[in-house]
């Protein structure tokens, strides 16, 4: 049975090496850095510790992505479902929700393709459709336009477009 101190040592040494790897995320292939964290990249990345530094970068982004899922049904109505917006939630909930972000914009990347149809599975299970079953489970990303710091000029207007579709089997959609 493990000690304390061995438990310790332990969570010690993985952080240590999660931050020495955060460190090392974005150096280009070529560099020691790059060729240190290359062979883990596809665990860090499965595990959701990948980082992205753009928000400190000298050309920040100008647009924020939102994921939006619409369960379309028999009888032509649909149930909209949305990961928590971060925007609209505490402090607190924010950072006990996170999670949800994260999760939302891997299936909005190329990153989590068999992700997508097990989230449609779950919708399939959360909701009761009774007699309207859903027949089509369609993933959307709404681009909102950000506008730049110290711009007077407003913001467009956010696009929608359909990223993956999931049939339900049993149903045309």
């Amino acid at each position: 049975m493990a000690s304390h101190g061995d438990v310790r040592i332990i969570i010690d040494a993985f952080i240590v090496a999660y931050l020495l790897v955060a460190w090392c995320w974005r150096a280009e292939e070529g560099t020691f850095s790059g060729r240190l964290v290359g062979p883990i990249r596809p665990l860090v990345d499965w595990l959701g510790l990948g980082q992205s530094w753009s928000m400190f970068t000298p050309d920040p982004a100008l647009q924020g992505c939102d994921l939006q899922v619409i369960v379309k049904r028999r009888s032509g109505g649909a149930l909209v479902w949305e990961p928590p917006r971060m925007d609209t939630l505490s402090r607190w909930s924010a950072f006990r929700r996170f999670r949800y972000r994260g999760f939302a914009n891997s299936l909005m990347s190329d990153r989590a393709g068999d992700c997508k149809p097990a989230l449609a599975e779950y919708l399939l299970r959360k909701y009761d459709f009774g007699d309207d079953p859903a027949v089509e489970i369609v993933f959307t990303l709404i681009d909102r336009p950000i506008v730049p710091p110290g711009s007077t000029e407003p913001a467009e207007a956010a696009t929608q477009s359909v990223f993956y579709t999931f049939v339900v089997p049993g149903h045309d959609a």
